[in-house]
């Protein structure tokens, strides 16, 4: 397949596959474990999130992916730990989005978890 141009949407024998992007996500990203800090790691925790079920961390958390996403990429890193967040008063935008380049690392399978926080009920009705 020739190389293609960013943003370009991609095909294999007349379906497609999925659109092409300059970014290139960092090599942290597929580690095992936590990534290293520094440039291009964004700890949520180092912005005041706090891993409780019955905190909204949302507005941090979205906060940390937006300037992951201003500083052209990146991972927004989430210890090991429960961390509530609010579903958002539109049920399509969920709790958080995540932003071009951005890429969302945890710990692993049921030890870092974002968890939508209790009476929180957004559905179409």
């Amino acid at each position: 397949m020739p190389l293609e141009t960013a943003g370009a949407n991609v095909t294999a024998d007349d379906a497609p596959v999925h659109a092409v992007y300059a970014y290139q996500p960092p090599i942290a990203f597929f580690a095992a474990g936590a990534p290293a800090s520094g440039a291009g790691v964004f700890n949520i925790v180092d912005y005041g999130a706090v891993a409780s079920a019955s905190f909204d961390n949302r507005a941090i958390i979205q906060h940390v992916i937006q300037l992951a996403h201003d500083a052209g990429g990146g991972i927004v890193y989430v210890p090991a730990g429960v961390f509530g967040i609010s579903a958002g008063a539109d049920p399509s935008t969920g709790g958080v989005r995540l932003l071009e380049n951005v890429l969302l690392k945890g710990d692993g399978i049921g030890a870092s978890t974002l968890r939508v926080l209790d009476g929180q009920d957004h559905r179409a009705k």
